[in-house]
């Protein structure tokens, strides 16, 4: 429906060596005893699906979308009793 939401899951890879200059920030942040941490995305989609019409001809489509959102991923917690 081209009005209507469909959620997409994209497979993504961390780059963990992008990370390190940014690590002391966020073990300040959980030592500080913050839960979560905003974490920007920015990704474009697109793509050049075949639509058929009822006689069945082919009718080329492009469509290009940018999507940026910002999500808070949780920070791992201490856990102050290990048994739980």
């Amino acid at each position: 429906n081209p009005k209507g939401d469909t959620e997409i899951r994209v497979p993504a890879t961390i780059a963990y060596t992008d990370l390190f200059p940014i690590l002391g920030s966020i073990v300040l942040r959980i030592l500080a005893g913050q839960k979560t941490i905003p974490v920007t995305i920015d990704a474009v989609f697109s793509g050049k699906p075949a639509l058929y019409g009822e006689a069945g001809k082919e009718k080329p489509m492009s469509f290009e979308m940018r999507l940026i959102k910002t999500a808070d991923v949780p920070l791992p917690q201490e856990r102050k009793n290990r048994g739980q």
